[in-house]
């Protein structure tokens, strides 16, 4: 969520945090790509009462190995540095856009 972002990196930002080289910000948790359209449409039907039907089509020929690949964003060693840790679950997140989007569409 940009929120738990953008307070990573003002956490970041304080010189009294001793950080070395790159740091991964993650939930830890890994969501796969049919739970977030899952989620999607949840939050879909939660604020416009009907539920998008999420169609499963083949993966183009063009996607790689890499692009397959499931992530999981360890940030423990952030995490113990800086102290800040994810705020905004997912599906909260999700929500959040959801209703934004609806809001200002109309």
């Amino acid at each position: 969520h940009i929120d738990d972002a953008a307070r990573a990196f003002i956490a970041s930002a304080d010189p009294n945090v001793p950080l070395n080289g790159s740091q991964f910000i993650g939930t830890g948790v890994g969501t796969s790509m049919a739970k977030l359209m899952d989620l999607i449409a949840d939050s879909v039907y939660e604020c416009l009462g009907h539920r998008p039907q999420v169609l499963g089509v083949p993966a183009p020929h063009s996607l790689t190995e890499l692009d397959k690949r499931s992530v999981r964003i360890d940030s423990d060693e952030f995490r113990a540095v800086t102290g800040w840790k994810p705020q905004i679950p997912v599906a909260r997140g999700i929500r959040q856009l959801v209703r934004t989007m609806q809001q200002s569409s109309g």
